[in-house]
C-alpha cells in the first residue's frame, strides 16, 4: 500500500468517526461538517450550483435567512489563482450593485490549519449580504459563501461559517487512489 493511499484512508476513517461528510466533485474531494444547529444538504447542491448547501435546522434551503454554499472552482477555468478569482468576484458584483463594497475579515483556519481568507461583500441592491472564505488548494479554490437576507443576520451567522471552515479537510484529487464512492 502506498504512503499516499494509507494517509488518505486514515483521514477518511478519522473524518467518518467525527461525523464529517464526504463531498466529491470532478477531480477533488473533501470532508465537511455542519455546524451546530445547521443541516448539510448535498441533495440541494445542484439546485444551488454548489458542492454542498447548509442552512439552519428548522428552515429549508428556500426560506432560510442565511444559507451557506460550499463551491469549488478549478484553477485554469477562467482564473489562475485566488487573487484573480477574488478580483473577478468583486468586479462582477460591482457591475450590478453601485453601492457594493468589500471588507476584509479575519483569516480563518481549517481543521488542518490551512488559511482561509474571509471577505464581507456588502451593499447589494436587494439588501442581502455575503461573507466568503476562500481556501486555495493546489488545483482548486474552495469558496465558503454565507449568504444572508441582511447584514445583521450575516454577522449573527458568521460563527456557522467559521465552524464550517474549521471542519473542512481537503483530501485531494479523486484520482489519487481514493475510491470515488461513499
Amino acid at each position: 500500500m502506498s504512503l499516499k493511499l494509507a494517509i488518505g484512508l486514515t483521514v477518511f476513517l478519522l473524518a467518518g468517526c467525527l461525523g464529517a461528510e464526504s463531498v466529491r466533485g470532478e477531480g477533488y474531494s473533501f470532508f465537511l461538517d455542519a455546524p451546530a444547529g445547521w443541516v448539510l444538504d448535498k441533495s440541494m447542491a445542484s439546485d444551488a450550483e454548489a458542492d454542498a448547501v447548509l442552512y439552519p435546522q428548522g428552515t429549508t434551503y428556500q426560506n432560510a435567512p442565511s444559507v451557506l454554499y460550499v463551491s469549488v472552482a478549478v484553477k485554469g477555468d477562467g482564473f489562475k489563482d485566488l487573487k484573480d478569482l477574488l478580483g473577478q468576484d468583486e468586479d462582477s458584483a460591482r457591475q450590478q450593485n453601485p453601492k457594493f463594497h468589500v471588507q476584509n475579515g479575519v483569516v480563518l483556519q481549517t481543521r488542518l490549519k490551512k488559511s482561509a481568507s474571509l471577505y464581507l461583500f456588502l451593499g447589494f441592491k436587494d439588501g442581502t449580504a455575503q461573507a466568503v472564505a476562500y481556501v486555495e488548494e493546489a488545483d482548486v479554490v474552495v469558496a465558503f459563501t454565507l449568504s444572508s437576507s441582511n447584514e445583521q443576520i450575516l454577522r449573527e451567522d458568521l460563527p456557522a461559517l467559521q465552524e464550517t471552515v474549521d471542519s473542512y479537510e481537503f483530501i485531494g484529487k479523486t484520482d489519487d487512489g481514493l475510491e470515488d464512492g461513499d
